[in-house]
């Protein structure tokens, strides 16, 4: 394993290089580095990496477009990041990286992912209670249960569109977005006061762009 080519991307200087001598101090001989993601890319193109470890927030491509780029190619990915929203996660599983961890993990969290993956298993933090991947996966399949309408409307209502607005751009009536708007929250299982589901479309803006693109 010491000897796999490992591309490691961050914007954070500090991250990066430090990063990088944790690898090189356990012995790993292949290790380089990229400070965006549309540098990663161009990296990726040019040449066949093992593994790639990616932050989402950066400059010019984040981490989960360039996972969006590369899903063609063998090289296994590996999200770090500081975000521990479901949203995430999910958008991580849909978008096939191999991995999910945390910058507040430990290096032996991020070797024994390296390894799990290579089996083409989801690997999740541990930093996550157990049963968290089950409740993801149960998460995603409410989320496609909804019928292509009340998708629609799920998707307007977390671009921040209100109930008349997104009547006039499905060009239906206020009374069927109600409608829509009620089966969503009994179907995803949302708490009833007024700004469950806006909150809800909110927080996971980019999961259901994703989802419904």
């Amino acid at each position: 394993m010491k000897n796999l080519k490992i591309l490691i991307v961050d914007d954070h200087p500090l991250i990066l290089e430090g990063l990088k001598s944790a690898f090189t101090v356990r012995g790993y001989t292949n290790i380089h580095k990229a400070n965006n993601g549309l540098k990663a890319l161009q990296y990726l193109s040019e040449s066949l990496f093992n593994v790639v470890i990616l932050d989402i927030d950066m400059p010019k491509m984040s981490g989960m477009e360039v996972v969006k780029h590369i899903q063609d190619i063998p090289t296994k990915s590996i999200i770090l990041t500081h975000h521990k929203e479901n949203g995430y996660i999910i958008q991580a599983k849909l978008l096939r990286a191999n991995a999910y961890l945390l910058k507040d993990d430990s290096f032996q969290e991020i070797e024994k992912a390296i390894r799990e993956i290579q089996d083409n298993k989801f690997y999740l933090s541990s930093s996550f209670k157990d049963e968290k991947l089950e409740q993801l996966d149960a998460q995603i399949q409410l989320l496609k249960n909804l019928s292509l309408a009340e998708q629609q409307v799920l998707k307007r209502i977390s671009e921040g569109f209100e109930t008349a607005e997104v009547a006039t751009i499905l060009a239906v009536s206020k009374r069927t977005i109600h409608k829509h708007r009620s089966n969503i929250i009994q179907k995803l299982n949302l708490p009833s006061d007024r700004n469950a589901l806006a909150n809800y479309a909110q927080k996971n803006k980019q999961l259901l762009k994703e989802i419904f693109s």
